[in-house]
């Protein structure tokens, strides 16, 4: 995978690429971006840059890191028990799904790896015995090149007897060993991780490079692309969804609007069908679907507090936004916030489902009618 993959971002793409030539290379580094920056496809295109220019057959390495199988570029990343690995699941079980998916989607989130797995119902992990086989991995000479590169998608996900047992390898790894960690929230890392790597902030994409790239990548008119691009707030996948309006994305639509309504209205009955409802999918796509949310929590604000500019949504979202944001204000927007944080928290920690939306459903009860 090379720089060129990778929309925008031309001032930190020119910054790594001088950091490599002048052998400016710290043994531990965080890439930190948000959904839909690129922050997994410039620490890939990084590596393979170090590879490359350390290398005596810089074609050849070139050639295998562009299909992600140079023996001394590593993956770890999240996963779990599937049907054909049924019992400590670990990266290296997975590396041909890992392959065939980021070579078709260099952007790739944790929802559309899982769902490529066959697990959106599981959440990911990265358990101790990932950890230890990572520090088997770096204890090996190099096979090709001068270093070895481990990439660590999505730390956020390890487990803390994982990031403990790795702390030793990322402050004092083997000689010629370059550790990168990439992850969208750094905030939900341990503070000893943190401290032990030079950070890269990967910035969101600007409208203008989203709109670009959606036009010559995807063949879009210039008025569909510049819509997505404002209404994804600089994340090319939120861009790719909108485009095109994703059948899951429009249940959520309908689901979330349903449930609001039968809140004011106090339909117990409804209430509780939709807690039977979203207590079958998956702990990602409940996730997913409190995310959404608080998307609709913060469209709302901005109608009634900002310049239609800023309000971020079209078509049939919009019109539910403009009658619902009276019900959304001052008064209740933190309290909505907090309480679907919370229950965010608590399904990525495996509390029963029913309990945590029956809980969340009788709070919003109260909350939605309060009075700006």
């Amino acid at each position: 995978m090379q720089y060129d993959a990778i929309i925008g971002q031309s001032e930190l793409k020119e910054r790594l690429q001088k950091s490599v030539r002048e052998n400016r290379i710290s043994h531990a580094q965080l890439f930190v971006g948000p959904e839909g920056s690129g922050a997994l496809p410039m620490a890939v295109a990084y590596a393979c840059q170090v590879l490359t220019e350390n290398s005596q057959n810089p074609e050849a390495t070139r050639k295998k890191c562009e299909k992600l199988t140079h023996p001394d570029l590593h993956f770890c990343f999240p996963v779990n028990t599937t049907k054909s690995v049924k019992k400590d699941p670990r990266s290296s079980h997975f590396l041909k799904e890992w392959r065939e998916a980021l070579l078709t989607n260099p952007y790739l989130n944790l929802y559309q790896w899982l769902n490529k797995l066959g697990i959106e119902n599981k959440q990911g992990i990265i358990a101790v015995r990932q950890a230890e086989e990572i520090q088997q991995d770096l204890a090996l000479k190099a096979f090709e090149a001068s270093y070895k590169i481990m990439i660590l998608w999505m730390p956020e996900k390890l487990h803390e007897k994982a990031a403990n047992k790795l702390l030793k390898i990322i402050e004092e790894p083997p000689q010629k060993t370059l550790f990168i960690l990439v992850s969208e929230n750094a905030e939900l890392l341990l503070p000893t991780i943190i401290s032990r790597t030079q950070i890269t902030r990967v910035p969101r994409l600007s409208s203008e490079e989203l709109k670009d790239a959606l036009i010559k990548r995807h063949n879009m008119d210039e008025a569909s692309a510049q819509s997505a691009a404002f209404l994804s707030e600089g994340n090319y996948l939120e861009a790719l969804r909108i485009l095109n309006s994703n059948k899951e994305e429009m249940s959520f639509k309908t689901t979330f609007q349903n449930w609001m309504r039968s809140l004011y209205t106090k339909d117990i009955y409804e209430v509780m069908d939709f807690v039977e409802q979203i207590a079958r999918v998956g702990r990602e796509r409940q996730k997913h679907f409190l995310t959404y949310g608080l998307h609709i929590f913060r469209e709302s604000l901005m109608t009634n507090y900002a310049t239609k500019e800023l309000v971020r949504t079209s078509g049939d979202e919009a019109n539910f936004v403009e009658k619902f944001s009276p019900f959304i204000h001052a008064g209740n927007a933190l309290s909505f916030a907090s309480e679907f944080e919370e229950a965010i928290y608590h399904i990525e920690r495996n509390v029963n489902a029913k309990i945590v939306f029956t809980d969340l459903s009788l709070k919003s009860m109260k909350l939605i009618r309060v009075k700006a």
